[in-house]
């Protein structure tokens, strides 16, 4: 008898306990949901923020610009969803024969904004100076740009200034964008400026420069890093090599054709997958039969 009653009351203590489990991992399971509902919720607003930062992006980028007589341009610019911030513009200075070409591009998104503003206050500057220089305007960009970098974040810079009465180039450049000149008697491209390192919060930008005289038909290719960094399914980098490969074998494409084939290899060498980061492409060509007048 006595071990019967010890046998139920074990039974009822092992139901009690059993119990208690159950609710403990009802409890456990309420828990979980609702920390899963609040990471839904996080997700979803970091998405929503990509997602604006990266229209926010595109209004910033132009769509049109001024038509400067003996040069033709096209451009291209893919926004990426998982990092980058490129922006680039074609730009008239206030003296009828000159004009600018910058692309910059930053580690992400949220340098937009900054970016833009401080391209603002370098055209404004140029417009005031007539004798600055690019070095000068990259100089001056990248000081403003370095105040305001937060953390790891980085940026590359590229200015190129047009003058059109003597078909001159005066370029600088801090970071990776990439750059190619193509003589239109030799017949083949060759990188401008080398690459440096990158606008950071400290150190000291190291800006390469270069000078051009150009010539009838003569074409310049500028990229942002994105292009070459741009990797497939496998992990293999896009890289200079296939960008050259592709400079060389369409270099008597017309201006678009060789913007458009650059764009399809780099897409169709990622099979779908998405930018790691933004993209921006910009072909410049000298028209021909233009003639180089004597500076006043």
């Amino acid at each position: 008898m006595s071990s019967g009653k010890e046998l139920e009351k074990e039974i009822a203590r092992l139901k009690e306990e059993l119990l208690l489990k159950s609710r403990d991992l009802d409890v456990y399971k309420r828990e979980m949901q609702s920390l899963n509902d609040q990471i839904q919720i996080l997700i979803s607003q970091m998405e929503g923020q990509l997602q604006l930062s990266t229209r926010l992006q595109k209004l910033l980028v132009p769509t049109d610009y001024p038509k400067f007589p003996g040069f033709e341009f096209s451009t291209k610019y893919l926004a990426s969803a998982v990092s980058g911030g490129d922006y680039f513009d074609i730009f008239e200075i206030n003296d009828r024969h000159r004009f600018g070409v910058i692309l910059a591009s930053s580690s992400g998104h949220g340098m937009a904004a900054l970016l833009l503003s401080i391209l603002i206050k370098l055209s404004a500057s140029i417009e005031a100076q007539k004798g600055v220089t690019a070095k000068d305007a990259v100089l001056a960009l990248s000081s403003d740009l370095q105040k305001n970098i937060n953390g790891a974040e980085s940026a590359s810079l590229f200015l190129a200034l047009f003058d059109r009465r003597d078909l001159s180039v005066s370029i600088a450049s801090v970071g990776d964008i990439q750059s190619w000149h193509c003589d239109s008697e030799e017949k083949s491209f060759r990188p401008i400026v080398a690459k440096s390192e990158a606008i950071k919060s400290d150190g000291t930008p190291q800006i390469i420069e270069s000078d051009l005289s150009l010539s009838s038909k003569d074409r310049l290719v500028f990229l942002t890093p994105g292009v070459s960094q741009l990797t497939n399914e496998i992990g293999e980098e896009f890289g200079i090599k296939r960008i050259e490969e592709i400079l060389t074998e369409k270099r008597e494409a017309e201006t678009h054709d060789l913007r458009n084939e650059i764009i399809f290899r780099a897409e169709k060498f990622i099979s779908g997958r998405d930018l790691q980061r933004d993209v921006t492409v910009v072909v410049v060509d000298v028209k021909d039969r233009v003639l180089k007048l004597a500076k006043i």
